[in-house]
């Protein structure tokens, strides 16, 4: 009997977008927080009318689900050799190349210097290598990692290189890419793992954990602050820290929202717009993107309220195509995922399968970021679709 399962219709790019705005933005809707501004139902209704477009379009006729055949594929040996020793190699290397310039651990970095010494200035030397060679290379050696742990007869070989990755990267206390290597990490499980009561208690309780991890985080990146160090922070305890972390997890998903639905209110954007100089520098490093296209004043129009500095995937195609331009940027958009990657993981779920998984990856981001249009989280895609992990194998059944 062939050993099968399905995967949830919840991958489908186009309804795992829209279930995880409505989500988004009920969560928004109770205000728990002064950093959520109160929004107007005009705004509202628009990204609620751009997720509904998005799902009726982008839903295929046909929702077929992908299956995948758990006898009918095998660990492909010569590119997990090259990613291993590879990539692997080439974090470790670069992580090296920070600390010794830095002098110190890469979250100590912004202590280790005196005030004649601007700290953002240093950063921007390293910046584009360290988002590709660090931050992305980080990103996908987790999902690798994890994904071969998974599917790959439980070798603990794949779960000490997980953890390692996932060591480096706390090492950065970097909350965007400890969140994508969170949700990679919770996709991949769940794909022969559906929720069932005894895994709904293990979320929950690591929910309370990763909100207490999220309160000292907060902490750490703040030491530097005397004003927060000494006015700000004060520390009554495990509960203490949880319930404070929850809120931080709260403004965290809820203020970016609040952002994009403030600068609609207020006419940020216009109904259409054309530059696409801003969607193609956002791709390359800055000095190169300064140099083609001049400066971009993305960061003078869009105005983030309340000394918050996040917001969604919207603003910059907002800012990119405009209120009716976003319409058509998101259908052709998604159109090309639905045909390129979903419909492919349809016809050889062994190969495409963990590409999707990436570029859902940057769907659920968009939540928090303009994923859309960050180069960091196309490399592991590329990557995933140059060394793929599994290669089909035919499997006589009889």
């Amino acid at each position: 009997m062939k050993n099968v399962i399905k995967i949830n219709r919840l991958m489908n790019p186009a309804i795992l977008f829209a279930s995880i705005w409505i989500l988004t933005i009920f969560l928004f809707s109770f205000n728990l927080s002064e950093f959520v501004e109160v929004s107007s139902i005009y705004s509202v209704l628009y990204i609620l009318f751009s997720v509904v477009i998005i799902l009726i379009f982008g839903v295929p006729t046909e929702l077929r689900m992908a299956k995948l055949d758990l006898d009918g594929y095998k660990l492909n040996k010569l590119n997990i050799k090259i990613v291993s020793i590879g990539l692997l190699s080439l974090l470790i290397f670069e992580v090296i190349s920070e600390i010794s310039f830095f002098g110190t651990l890469p979250f100590l970095a912004s202590l280790s210097f005196s005030d004649k010494v601007d700290y953002n200035v240093v950063v921007a030397i390293f910046k584009f290598k360290h988002n590709i060679f660090i931050k992305a290379n980080s990103i996908f050696l987790s999902g690798f990692f994890f994904f071969l742990y998974h599917f790959g007869r439980k070798n603990i070989l794949y779960l000490i290189g997980y953890s390692f990755v996932l060591a480096i990267s706390l090492l950065y206390i970097s909350r965007s890419t400890l969140l994508s290597i969170a949700s990679i990490t919770l996709m991949i499980y769940l794909i022969k793992n559906p929720l069932k009561p005894r895994l709904f208690i293990y979320l929950v309780f690591i929910l309370v954990l990763m909100s207490y991890a999220f309160d000292k985080l907060y902490f750490i990146r703040n030491m530097g602050n005397e004003n927060f160090y000494l006015n700000t922070y004060e520390d009554h305890g495990f509960i203490d820290s949880v319930i404070r972390g929850f809120e931080g997890l709260y403004v965290y998903i809820a203020s970016p929202i609040s952002n994009l639905l403030y600068n609609i209110d207020i006419g940020t954007f216009s109904y259409f717009e054309l530059r696409p100089g801003y969607m193609i520098r956002m791709f390359l490093p800055a000095d190169l993107g300064n140099f083609l296209f001049g400066q971009i004043d993305f960061d003078e129009t869009v105005y983030l309220p309340n000394d918050t500095n996040t917001f969604t995937a919207f603003p910059a195609m907002l800012f990119t195509f405009g209120l009716i331009g976003n319409f058509f940027f998101h259908l052709i958009f998604l159109a090309l995922a639905m045909k390129y990657v979903y419909l492919k993981v349809l016809e050889d779920p062994y190969k495409w399968l963990f590409i999707l998984i990436f570029f859902n990856h940057i769907v659920l981001l968009s939540i928090f970021s303009s994923s859309f249009y960050n180069l960091v989280f196309y490399v592991p895609i590329v990557i995933a679709l140059v060394f793929p992990p599994l290669k089909k194998i035919n499997v006589d059944y009889k």
